[in-house]
């Protein structure tokens, strides 16, 4: 089977994040504009257009009908997939990197990378049903060590956090009050992607030599590592277990 060869960005991809179905996925760059393709036929069925920096990570509803993107704008949006406009954006004062929905979709976690002084931050924000009353108050924010946080996951029914760092570090904070409960080093590599599944019990990371590794949830045992022989953007797993790669030629 001869793979697809997509062309909708003119600069590196940064994550690929498919859908619940698998039918649909997103694509994310360094450039501004995330796209929108389906999963059988590699169609693009649009782009959604807003952002004015590098957008970094995506999240989907379990619905498929709302896409959020966090940027090096200093925003994290909301979209609405079925027309791709802008619903609703949270505006921070550093760049804005990594996004997850918890399981329920009622809480949303995304980063903020250290910007003129600040540290690099975890922070939790409610989601409301009906986007007219949303607000852009956060309910809880977590200071991380120094260096960048590069994605953030819900894990334990909503009661942890998972995130990955550079330096290959990957931590669990408790997601009520904060604390660091477990932090481990996977690789001396800058670990720059990965996924946790919510009904899964692994997470994959992607150095950023392609060095690509399934990590066990609990206690973060590493049970296979992926060597490739062409560079790789990013990694991701499909809903039906299927690990997909992305390439940079």
């Amino acid at each position: 089977m001869r793979p697809y060869l997509l062309k909708g960005h003119d600069r590196p991809l940064t994550q690929v994040k498919f859908n619940r179905e698998g039918d649909l996925f997103v694509t994310c760059a360094k450039n501004n504009q995330p796209c929108l393709w389906w999963s059988d036929d590699g169609k693009r069925v649009g782009t959604f257009e807003g952002h004015n920096g590098a957008v970094w990570s995506c999240d989907m509803t379990w619905e498929s009908d709302r896409l959020i993107t966090a940027s090096a704008d200093q925003t994290v949006r909301i979209w609405d997939m079925t027309n791709g406009k802008e619903q609703f954006q949270f505006k921070m004062g550093e760049p804005c990197r990594a996004c997850n929905l918890s399981l329920g979709e009622q809480m949303l976690a995304f980063t903020t990378d250290a910007f003129m002084g600040s540290s690099p931050m975890v922070h939790l924000a409610k989601l409301e049903d009906d986007l007219s009353h949303q607000t852009a108050k956060t309910v809880l924010g977590i200071q991380a060590p120094k260096g960048r946080i590069t994605r953030v996951f819900w894990s334990d029914m909503n009661r942890t956090l998972v995130t990955s760092h550079d330096g290959g570090f990957v931590r669990k904070w408790d997601s009520e009050v904060g604390p660091a409960l477990q932090p481990v080093q996977l690789q001396h590599l800058t670990t720059h992607a990965g996924r946790v599944p919510s009904a899964c019990v692994v997470f994959l990371l992607i150095s950023f030599l392609s060095i690509s590794s399934l990590v066990r949830k609990h206690g973060f045992f590493c049970f296979l590592t992926l060597y490739p022989t062409v560079k790789v953007s990013t990694d991701l797993l499909h809903p039906h277990a299927v690990l997909s790669r992305c390439m940079t030629m």
